[in-house]
């Protein structure tokens, strides 16, 4: 299968088989991962593996107290929150996820960031205004992981939703700052076939 093939059929997957990824997999992903193209090549990313179940069970469970804290801050309706809890812990049934961290990135031009430390703008700031490097970076990371495990005869899915419940992550795995969560991606072999994805319209311009 040529690249743009295996682009165009990624799909994500949601429900896994139970079969473990083996650890030779698990290496081919996440030099994948670490291969990927970062801003100043920064490789700004510390990416943790997680495939013993206890473990993941256990990054579950945390992720729903955390979930559940951090929604009932804005929401209290038992359902809901419930529902919002079952959608950020669907990976308790992968054989593999990986939490995806992001570190401080030093940006290459170092007379502008000074430049702009001299005028009180701090980090947070500075990756505002240069449209978030650090991010673009974890994001590219994350999409080369997903393109292997799809080369590899596996799915996967990036989250977002976990981050809710970050603290509590971070305690269960030993994280600090400034380490920061971006994703859990669970991987495995799919459960199910996923729906073919219709593109939208007008969202490419040639000039």
């Amino acid at each position: 299968m040529s690249f743009c093939d295996l682009a165009l059929q990624r799909r994500s997957i949601r429900a896994f088989a139970q079969a473990p990824v083996p650890r030779e997999d698990q290496e081919k992903m996440l030099a994948a991962a670490s291969a990927a193209p970062s801003a100043c090549d920064s490789q700004n990313w510390h990416l943790i593996c997680l495939s013993e179940r206890e473990s993941i069970l256990g990054l579950a469970s945390a992720a729903a107290t955390g979930v559940e804290r951090a929604v009932r801050e804005f929401v209290e309706d038992d359902a809901y929150v419930a529902g919002c809890v079952r959608r950020n812990t669907f990976f308790r049934s992968a054989p593999m996820v990986v939490a995806v961290y992001m570190e401080p990135m030093t940006y290459a031009d170092a007379r502008l960031t000074a430049a702009m430390r001299a005028r009180d703008v701090g980090y947070a700031e500075q990756m505002r205004l240069l449209m978030h490097p650090d991010l673009l970076s974890i994001g590219a990371a994350i999409e080369n992981l997903l393109l292997c495990a799809q080369d590899l005869g596996y799915g996967g899915c990036w989250m977002n939703g976990p981050v809710l419940a970050a603290p509590e992550i971070d305690a269960y795995l030993g994280q600090r700052p400034p380490r920061r969560l971006v994703s859990l991606v669970p991987v495995g072999r799919p459960a199910h076939e996923p729906g073919k994805k219709t593109l939208r319209d007008g969202v490419v311009e040639y000039r």
